[in-house]
């Protein structure tokens, strides 16, 4: 059986400090990204005040870890190229979050990244 971690951030540097908390424990690491719209509380990026800033300070992590990320956002497509752009190999994001599910998908499958669509039942 394969566990993979989850990290609910409030800042960057938690997030850091979960990370280096799980180096050499894990292959995966799922990290939590949500609003405060789409869903509640918010977490980092979002507890900052400029979020394309905070995932530009993402691309700073360095880690052995494959990050996944699961949206809990409206409109995901408004950060996904900034977040394309990070180390990140797995991202999430829920079908009713988005206008058009298939190009976000067709967009992730270019990337090479992995990707998973969360439905609401």
């Amino acid at each position: 059986m394969k566990i993979i971690p989850s990290i609910v951030a409030l800042d960057f540097l938690d997030l850091e400090y979960n990370l280096k908390q799980l180096e050499g424990l894990t292959d995966w690491v799922h990290i939590d990204i949500v609003d405060g719209r789409f869903a509640k509380p918010k977490t980092w990026p979002y507890t900052t005040s400029d979020v394309s800033e905070a995932i530009t300070e993402f691309k700073d992590i360095k880690t052995d870890i494959k990050l996944g990320l699961h949206l809990m956002v409206q409109n995901p497509e408004e950060h996904l190229d900034e977040w394309l752009d990070t180390i990140v190999r797995r991202i999430a994001v829920h079908d009713e979050a988005v206008k058009n599910i298939e190009s976000i998908l067709a967009l992730l499958d270019m990337s090479k990244i992995e990707s998973s669509v969360v439905l609401k039942l």
